[in-house]
């Protein structure tokens, strides 16, 4: 009997939350935006989730904006749209992307109404339809032969080979070899659910891509925003910023990248045995950046994760420990001398950058992740040990001695 109580309650959870979910959607089947129907060589897709960094006081994603910029260097035209329901829409965000919450919230309810009808049939692909149109009518709208974007859904990627347009997915995260983006292997719709390229960062990760995709056309593209700093950093960096960077650059240094679960997002977790190795570094001079995941960042407000570090390290945040949330993690790396993290695809632009990295974490995530950047020298697997950790970081610093 409480078997069964205990079920039902889940499940009632679940429900409840699908509800809070559906009623988050339906306020946005009344908005309708005026877009005008122009041809662009290429749509550029972006959630607000990506868009971790101010560049003039506009918000700004690495990797779709970057691309952006390189794409209008090389003589394109280029429409930027905010992926739905992101609210960063218009001058807030650099680019102007133009909000589809509208159209997308009534597809959606559309979608729903036959899910209803067709409640009894055996081809679910029936209710899908109306997500299929959204796409379709918008990339229609501007006659564009190209979508990029980050993680592009299953519809979306359906939606372009219906109508022969290439989607590009730009590469977020790590990938291992057996499957991307965890569950994306067995899609909706087989292999019509998958972009038909995969803008890759390194050579291993196009491996990777090209293992557990096969038929996807992995591209050596490069991390976005590495090039794009190459050719201009500006703008990406306040006063404050300047100030905590000199920090870092004149003193042995370390970046510490932070991860976060789901219970840790509304305050900063870090381990006792990072603690216990942070202040041991302060007591040999070297100074330390933390960076805390973007997603909690966003979550908790720059504020609230200055606070929760002052709270932490009430003598020696902005003396010896520089919060350095806000910042592009690409800038920063080019001015410590070694990184650390748990596991993080940090430790590829790190590698990309020629900075060594330090991992903490279960074996089968090194075999899954990590191994041929271990051969390479440019990972130094860890155990969760503050003195052993400290010898590391030791003897990586004094190669810049």
């Amino acid at each position: 009997m409480s078997l069964k109580y205990k079920i039902t309650k889940k499940k009632l959870a679940k429900f409840l939350l699908k509800i809070k979910k559906g009623l988050n959607e339906v306020r946005y089947v009344v908005e309708f935006n005026k877009i005008k129907q122009a041809k662009y060589d290429c749509i550029v897709l972006c959630h607000d989730d990506h868009r971790q960094i101010y560049r003039n006081n506009q918000k700004y994603s690495p990797l779709t904006d970057s691309i952006i910029d390189e794409l209008k260097f090389q003589g394109k035209s280029v429409v930027s749209y905010n992926l739905p329901y992101s609210k960063l829409t218009g001058a807030i965000s650099y680019e102007n992307p133009q909000s589809i919450n509208g159209e997308y919230s009534r597809a959606r309810m559309m979608q729903f109404i036959f899910k209803i009808l067709f409640y009894f049939s055996k081809n679910k692909n029936l209710e899908r339809w109306w997500i299929l149109k959204f796409w379709i009518k918008i990339i229609r709208r501007h006659q564009s032969s190209k979508v990029i974007c980050v993680q592009p859904s299953e519809d979306l990627c359906q939606a372009g080979k219906l109508i022969s347009v290439e989607i590009i997915d730009i590469q977020h995260g790590l990938i291992d070899y057996n499957k991307y983006y965890d569950s994306r292997n067995q899609t909706l719709y087989r292999e019509n659910g998958i972009p038909d390229t995969v803008y890759c960062w390194d050579q291993e990760s196009k491996k990777r891509i090209e293992k557990c995709w096969c038929g996807t056309n992995a591209v050596l593209y490069g991390h976005p925003f590495i090039s794009k700093i190459r050719k201009d950093g500006s703008g990406f960096i306040d006063s404050d910023g300047e100030e905590k960077l000199r920090s870092l650059k004149k003193s042995p240094s370390i970046l510490i990248t932070l991860q976060y679960t789901d219970n840790s997002l509304g305050s900063i977790f870090i381990p006792r045995f990072i603690m216990n190795l942070i202040y041991k570094c302060t007591a040999q001079g070297i100074v330390i950046g933390l960076k805390i995941h973007p997603l909690q960042v966003r979550y908790m407000g720059l504020s609230g994760i200055e606070r929760n570090l002052n709270a932490i390290f009430p003598n020696q945040l902005n003396k010896t420990i520089f919060n350095v949330s806000s910042m592009p993690l690409v800038i920063i790396l080019n001015n410590v001398n070694f990184h650390i993290t748990e596991y993080s695809a940090s430790v590829v632009e790190a590698s990309i950058l020629g900075v060594n990295s330090g991992v903490w974490c279960e074996a089968e995530k090194v075999e899954e992740y990590f191994l041929p950047y271990i051969e390479s020298g440019s990972i130094s697997i860890m155990q969760k040990d503050e003195d052993m950790i400290l010898n590391v970081i030791n003897r990586e610093i004094s190669k810049y001695a």
